[in-house]
């Protein structure tokens, strides 16, 4: 082969090898590019996921918060019911205690004469159970009328009813011959205290609770 022959395939080749080069570097930035929008793409579509995770942990918690706040109050109302249950069957217990022992004929005057003092006029009739009316029989009129004289300065006439009052103790005290009536059986008693002993056992535990959550903070 001539030397011109020689030179013309050298060229060629050179030819080649600058555009296999240009090519070569063209391909490599462009697989640059795509890695990088890739990426940018992968980093976008990760932090979309992160958002969407963050915002469903968010979720779970203010769901998981209102959860734990429905059963507090759950328990906190379970705790009040319980508690109050057993202060009124203690109550009642003691009650029921009293009406059946010596101390009941006192409590029973007690009651009368607290009844008696709003009252007008100057006859009254007392309404017993059964067993308190065998028992105490009139003795029991004569100790209130006497208890009214000393402590209101009143002088009245108490006789009792041959009624009997369904009650599990005290008593019922009418006017004689007016409309004017005072229930002091202890039905009525705890059904007018109720709700007092209800609110002081409420912010009983009110405190209760307060300090339980203060240490578990």
């Amino acid at each position: 082969m001539s030397d011109q022959g020689n030179t013309l395939e050298q060229e060629i080749l050179a030819d080649a090898r600058r555009r296999a080069d240009r090519a070569l570097q063209h391909a490599q930035r462009e697989a640059d590019r795509i890695v990088n929008e890739a990426k940018d793409a992968a980093g976008q579509e990760q932090q979309k996921l992160m958002e969407g995770v963050r915002h469903r942990v968010e979720r779970q918690e203010r769901m998981q918060e209102a959860r734990l706040d429905q059963e507090l109050h759950r328990l906190r109302r379970q705790a009040f019911e319980e508690v109050v249950g057993r202060v009124r069957d203690e109550a009642e217990k003691e009650l029921n205690a009293l009406a059946d022992s010596e101390d009941g004929r006192q409590m029973l005057v007690r009651l009368a004469v607290s009844a008696i003092e709003p009252m007008r006029g100057d006859g009254f009739v007392l309404v017993l159970r059964p067993e308190d009316r065998e028992h105490w029989g009139g003795r029991i009129a004569e100790e209130v009328r006497s208890a009214v004289s000393s402590e209101l300065s009143r002088q009245v006439s108490v006789q009792v009813a041959d009624e009997d009052l369904k009650a599990r103790g005290g008593l019922v005290v009418r006017g004689d011959g007016t409309r004017e009536l005072v229930d002091q059986t202890f039905e009525a008693r705890m059904g007018r205290l109720w709700e007092d002993i209800r609110g002081q056992v409420a912010d009983m535990l009110s405190h209760v609770w307060d300090g339980i959550h203060e240490r578990t903070e």
